[in-house]
């Protein structure tokens, strides 16, 4: 099957020193863009004290060389529930693309919590299991969900980590291909818990996923794997935006898994870029930065 495109995310959060600021780095680069950003996050309160983000590379051959500094994100906590106010911080953005750059952070930020707890206010792991029980629950985590089949879930989350500086790193990575008027989209999570992947085939021509599987071979807990079974009820639904909502609902809450969800959301995103609504893979953007001129 031909490769047409890939989407590919890198976050990571530092605590440089262990004092002040905690800095969630994240950079996204798919086949026709590069773009980064920065937070600087109180490690007490999550909120955000100063956030920027740059285009690396654009697919018109016209990347902003600027370091942006929306100064309307400062102050909004990093966390459950905040992407409405992202949104409301970026006026400018109506395609939500700069706005995806800080929501990811916010979600590896939020898995790295567990490592700097004491300035959360948490005493120990377990009462911060406790208070974030619920919402695992509602967020669609498959263990929080069965915590009644997880006694050491605080323990085996949490503490075989050996941090300094380096709290959490995620990778994923999503790749589209063609053959036979199917679409096949694999995507992969891999992170400082997880690890993951998911496998569609998909009608070009409507939209119908076919195929679906996903293998879950790392986890914080012995009961994760039980997450993929859901995961055959996409067969017959629609990769689209208008069907978006249900397709996370189906494999991301109950016994589902909201880092599958994940990939299903950039699934959609995928077969709907420009790039392949567009270009078909056939033809090469221009390289941003370099259209018009010789290379330094």
């Amino acid at each position: 099957m031909p490769l047409l495109y890939t989407r590919n995310w890198h976050v990571t959060v530092r605590w440089p020193g262990r004092q002040g600021d905690l800095l969630v780095e994240t950079s996204f680069a798919d086949t026709s863009c590069e773009r980064s950003s920065l937070l600087r996050v109180a490690p007490d309160t999550l909120e955000i004290r100063h956030a920027q983000w740059q285009e690396h590379r654009s697919q018109t051959g016209r990347p902003d060389p600027e370091v942006h500094v929306p100064e309307r994100l400062v102050g909004v906590v990093a966390y459950f529930n905040c992407g409405k106010e992202i949104n409301a911080a970026l006026p400018d953005d109506p395609g939500g693309d700069v706005g995806d750059l800080f929501k990811e952070a916010v979600k590896v930020l939020i898995q790295a919590e567990p490592l700097f707890l004491r300035q959360r206010g948490f005493p120990d792991v377990e009462r911060y299991v406790e208070h974030l029980l619920p919402t695992f629950v509602y967020g669609g985590c498959f263990f929080g969900s069965h915590a009644e089949r997880t006694p050491y879930i605080a323990r085996d989350k949490f503490l075989f980590h050996h941090r300094k500086e380096d709290l959490f790193t995620r990778y994923r990575f999503l790749s589209v291909q063609e053959d036979d008027g199917q679409y096949g989209i694999t995507g992969t999570i891999c992170d400082s818990y997880h690890e993951m992947q998911m496998r569609l085939r998909v009608g070009r021509t409507d939209g119908i996923i076919a195929r679906a599987e996903a293998d879950l071979i790392r986890g914080p807990e012995q009961v994760c794997p039980g997450a993929t079974a859901v995961f055959g009820r996409l067969v017959g639904m629609s990769l689209t935006p208008a069907g978006k909502r249900d397709l996370l609902k189906a494999v991301g809450s109950g016994d589902g898994c909201s880092h599958l969800a994940d990939l299903v959301g950039e699934a959609v995103k995928a077969v709907c870029s420009p790039w392949i609504q567009g270009r078909a893979g056939r033809a090469w953007p221009p390289r941003g930065g370099m259209a018009g001129r010789e290379p330094l």
